[in-house]
């Protein structure tokens, strides 16, 4: 019951935060410093906090695909997600999860995977069928591209075909990057990321931007302290898009 009210707590803040810096501050760009707080710079500030060590990288010939079952459950909660306003990948991932009691890592990457790769076939049939973008890549292309029959067959064709090409280079680049991950100084690295982050919210949205992305990062530090998932966070959009259909 306490982590229900901590959850509650997240999402009513960071929705209250999207509240007022989607609607009433004068922002240029108030998503930048709202998500990057919420999600970016609070995870880096704990993770600067963090002694672990990468540990030596152990390869492994077999190539795990996984079940069929696992497969329908990341199409089936990505397509539950991608209908409603507001939701997405991580929130289908949430949802797949809820329904194994046990899930080992090399499950979790398939299923998270599948789902992102599910999306975007949902996102660009969104964009087809009601001519409504789904994420900012495609609110771009939108503008530039009038989606018909021909249109839609060729971005699907592409989608299939840069699946099964990314495949292959994650299968070549993958074992270079993991002989090189562990000589990575971490510490370093996120505190390089915050103060670029922090640099890039000052050209983009001013003093104000700043000031958001400081609650912002406060608010995304209270879910993993208190115990709960930093996933209630996107009450930031949840809450503005339904006042916004009120």
């Amino acid at each position: 019951m306490k982590k229900i009210i901590w959850a509650l707590v997240v999402f009513l803040l960071s929705g209250i935060l999207g509240l007022l810096a989607l609607n009433n501050l004068p922002l240029k760009e108030p998503l930048f410093p709202l998500l990057a707080g919420l999600f970016g710079i609070s995870a880096l500030l704990l993770s600067t906090q963090s002694t672990n060590v990468i540990p030596e990288q152990k390869f492994d010939s077999n190539f795990y695909i996984g079940n069929v079952f696992m497969h329908i459950k990341g199409v089936v909660c990505s397509a539950l997600m991608n209908v409603l306003p507001a939701l997405g990948s991580a929130q289908a991932t949430i949802l797949a999860q809820a329904f194994s009691k046990k899930q080992s890592g090399e499950e979790f990457l398939v299923i998270t995977g599948g789902i992102s790769t599910v999306s975007v076939l949902f996102i660009l049939t969104t964009l087809f069928l009601i001519n409504k973008a789904r994420s900012g890549v495609i609110a771009i292309m939108k503008q530039f591209l009038v989606i018909g029959n021909y249109e839609f067959l060729v971005l699907i064709a592409a989608s299939f075909a840069s699946v099964g090409f990314s495949v292959f280079l994650v299968m070549i680049l993958g074992r270079y990057f993991a002989n090189k991950i562990g000589k990575i100084k971490y510490r370093a690295l996120s505190v390089g990321i915050i103060i670029f982050i922090i640099a890039l919210v000052g050209v983009f949205s001013g003093w104000l931007g700043w000031l958001v992305l400081s609650v912002s990062t406060a608010i995304g530090l209270i879910a993993p302290k208190v115990g709960v998932k930093r996933i209630h966070a996107m009450g930031c959009l949840v809450i503005p898009v339904v006042a916004y259909f009120l």
